[in-house]
């Protein structure tokens, strides 16, 4: 038999105690007047019940008449408060004859997470980072490549994405976010292998699913489910995130998903979960046209940093400034089109579709721009599909003539370098680009970190400048 207590290193008269009595020493036949002896080392303490021991079994008192005695045990020593400093909670297990007590699990990885990011930082190791929902990798590149602006090294250590198009253009075109050590798994989250897939990370990457929480998706899922909207595959997600998150203990974690996210269920659960395994957490709504993106996709971001690391580094989600203005107008990013050039067509029946969405009192609208344009609305994930309310470009001389964004032009408004979706479909990369982020913005939180991190931990202070 065993039993496990959760408990705190307490103090008592200046010197640090740990208090053990009841029922749960004598279940294992630790009784009053038996006698132990204490070992204590750099892990922890045990104490072993057995005859003519230095210690013995105390007795707690019976506090009313119809109550009997319950064996108690204290054990006090200076060096408990050393050997637990920074884990403070302990986890005590008492079984026949013996306790075992040492610092929780939780804690004692805690520990490890910042000591091996430390250690990389001063020695110029990469640091090994996971990414979930990986898409075709923008998100990671953009984090990446920051870091890299700052003088910090890291790879991909497991990347998750279950569609095989997109991990396929990330491998292609972000060859330098991978290496041998790199675990590539095409799997939903929630079928992932975490016994074999998950060791210890420096940090963790993640754009959240947002169908379930962005406008469009948030009224088309309460239609169908009865006006409840979180309950569809990303709304769970959030449990399977969570728990990747506890098991590869990431002293650093990046996440975002759409504005509306940061009032959802999904997020008041993330945020205390984060809370309880000991993270700081810092949130922010960045917008495209801020970060020096002409696509005025708004975001929100989560940056959680563990407690002790987040005290070494002093991040500050709201210092990060675009490294990079907005081009004035849509002009200065398109290209050189024809006029007479098949892709400007009539698009009729968008038109009707608008006029019938006026009539019956709906919001929806085409958004057309032109050169003059200072600002490009959301290109969403499927662009190429010509939806009424996606982005359009209008014909310089005929109004009633209009075209789609070229790739090119799309990666452009996001700032994101083209090379990364080369190679793909015209289909595949608008949905690569349509459902990412503004790379700008991710470029800036990358750099941020890197610099901090630097300035905490590099012993050369030449990067650090």
């Amino acid at each position: 038999m065993a039993t496990i207590i959760n408990t705190k290193l307490g103090v008592n008269r200046g010197k640090p105690r740990v208090w053990i009595e009841g029922d749960k020493l004598a279940r294992e036949g630790i009784k009053i007047g038996s006698t132990y002896n204490v070992e204590i080392n750099k892990d922890g303490c045990v104490l072993s019940v057995c005859d003519g021991g230095v210690f013995k079994v105390s007795r707690r008192k019976a506090r009313t008449e119809r109550s009997v005695d319950k064996p108690l045990i204290e054990v006090k020593d200076l060096r408990l408060e050393e050997i637990f400093a920074e884990t403070p909670e302990l986890r005590v297990c008492v079984t026949k004859n013996k306790i075992t007590i040492k610092a929780r699990a939780m804690y004692e990885k805690r520990s490890i997470r910042v000591s091996e990011i430390k250690r990389k930082i001063a020695n110029g190791l990469p640091l090994k980072t996971v990414s979930v929902f990986h898409g075709g990798g923008v998100m990671d590149r953009a984090l990446h490549d920051g870091l890299a602006k700052s003088s910090v090294l890291s790879k991909v250590g497991l990347c998750v994405e279950r569609e095989s198009a997109y991990i396929d253009s990330s491998i292609r075109n972000n060859a330098e976010l991978f290496d041998a050590d790199s675990i590539i798994m095409q799997s939903s989250l929630e079928d992932l292998d975490l016994h074999s897939s998950c060791g210890q990370y420096d940090a963790l990457f993640a754009g959240i699913n947002c169908t379930d929480h962005s406008v469009a998706g948030k009224a088309k899922k309460a239609a169908k489910l009865g006006g409840v909207a979180e309950r569809g595959d990303s709304g769970t997600q959030i449990f399977y995130l969570l728990n990747l998150i506890a098991k590869v203990n990431a002293p650093m974690i990046v996440l975002e998903c759409v504005t509306q996210f940061a009032n959802s269920v999904s997020a008041t659960l993330l945020r205390g979960v984060l809370g309880d395994l000991g993270y700081c957490v810092q949130e922010r709504e960045f917008a495209g046209n801020d970060s020096g993106a002409l696509e005025n996709r708004k975001r929100w971001v989560m940056v959680a940093l563990d407690q002790s690391l987040f005290e070494l580094m002093r991040f500050d989600l709201d210092d990060v400034k675009a490294s990079k203005m907005k081009p004035e107008c849509v002009g200065d990013i398109l290209d050189e089109v024809a006029l007479d050039d098949p892709s400007w067509k009539s698009y009729e029946y968008l038109k009707e579709k608008e006029l019938r969405d006026i009539a019956a009192g709906k919001g929806f609208r085409r958004q057309l721009v032109d050169n003059l344009s200072d600002k490009i609305p959301c290109i969403t994930r499927e662009y190429q599909k010509v939806r009424s309310t996606d982005p359009m470009v209008q014909h310089p001389k005929n109004k009633d003539l209009t075209r789609l964004l070229s790739v090119e032009e799309h990666a452009r408004a996001k700032t994101a370098p083209i090379q990364i979706v080369a190679g793909n479909s015209k289909a595949i990369a608008h949905q690569i680009l349509g459902q990412s982020v503004i790379f700008n913005t991710f470029f800036d939180i990358g750099s941020n970190i890197g610099f901090e991190l630097n300035k905490a931990f590099c012993n050369d202070l030449a990067k650090v400048a």
